[in-house]
């Protein structure tokens, strides 16, 4: 099974790709900051995110699955 995005140019796959930031991934949400610490630290919410040592990063590509899991028809 290939990946969803994998005919996009390589450009937009290493948009992608990047690791975000707490605050901006919650920009990237739409999201204030600390909605998605709670999120994160209550479980209430499933978003996939990297640990590294201290510091919380979120992948782009995780962070748009996420959105389209919490979309509702």
């Amino acid at each position: 099974m290939t990946e969803p995005h994998s005919t996009l140019p390589p450009e937009l796959l290493q948009i992608r790709q990047q690791r975000l930031t707490r605050a901006q991934a919650a920009e990237y949400l739409g999201i204030p900051e600390h909605t998605l610490a709670n999120w994160v630290t209550t479980k209430r919410k499933r978003v996939p995110y990297l640990k590294v040592g201290r510091r919380v990063y979120y992948a782009v590509a995780d962070l748009d699955r996420f959105l389209e899991e919490c979309r509702r028809t």
